[in-house]
């Protein structure tokens, strides 16, 4: 049962707990030395009025990716139709014509790189 003393750590615990404690902090900070961050593009929006994607913010890439059924088939075949890669920025799209012929869209998403 501890009578309420606090006891002390040796002085070889701390020296531990110390050099511990230096490669974590060094480690760290030459960690965000190595490379810049990465923001991937946000703020995705799709307009009503086209087919395709606008990612006004971040510093990467993104396309428009939607995916068409084949009408009349069983069962279903689809095809992928794909926007062209573009930066993120203020007054950016990703676009696409829309589906090919006698194809039905079904979904629309981003891709990011």
């Amino acid at each position: 049962m501890n009578s309420g003393r606090m006891i002390a750590p040796s002085r070889w615990g701390r020296r531990a707990v110390a050099v511990a404690v230096a490669v974590v902090v060094g480690g760290g900070g030459l960690g965000a030395l190595a490379a810049p961050a990465h923001a991937e593009p946000s703020g995705c929006v799709y307009p009503r009025t086209m087919w395709g994607v606008q990612c006004p913010e971040g510093d990467g890439e993104y396309r428009f990716k939607m995916v068409c059924w084949v009408m009349n088939t069983w069962p279903r075949r689809r095809n992928v139709v794909y926007g062209p890669w573009v930066k993120a920025g203020p007054g950016t799209s990703s676009q696409v014509a829309g589906c090919p012929m006698n194809n039905l869209p079904m979904t629309k998403t981003v891709e990011f790189r």
